[in-house]
């Protein structure tokens, strides 16, 4: 979309409606992980940018199902550049769950939430190999 030195203009994300997703900082897009008409869960990656060498995970803010997609890879985007719409409205994807299919808490750092702990939260004991000392 862009020639001739021009920057092409870019819908911006509208920051009162919380499924409209922007660019967090200017960046170029490595990776668009959704598609229009898919279901999303809060928490889900959307995209992928990258700015000076790092790369930056954009997530869905609310589950729902993606209505636009306004990028595509190695788009130069700034700062509030529209990424996706996610509609809140629409369906969402269903909670993630366990093998089980008991509900998990989506960034529980809990060791009690995580399967095959201890319920006291006790960590095994780490078996540490015997330091070797350099002899002169």
């Amino acid at each position: 979309m862009e020639a001739l030195g021009k920057k092409a203009i870019r819908e911006k994300a509208d920051i009162g409606v919380l499924g409209s997703v922007g660019a967090p900082m200017a960046g170029t897009v490595i990776e668009v992980s959704v598609k229009a008409g898919q279901a999303v869960h809060a928490g889900q990656q959307l995209a992928v940018l990258s700015a000076m060498k790092m790369e930056t995970a954009v997530c869905a803010p609310i589950a729902g199902v993606v209505t636009q997609v306004a990028v595509v890879k190695q788009d130069n985007l700034d700062a509030g550049d529209l990424i996706v719409f996610v509609d809140a409205a629409a369906p969402a994807a269903p909670p993630l769950t366990s093998i089980d299919n008991d509900p998990l808490e989506v960034g529980s750092d809990s060791d009690a939430s995580r399967p095959g702990t201890p319920d006291n939260g006790a960590a095994a004991a780490a078996v540490q190999p015997e330091s070797v000392v350099a002899k002169r």
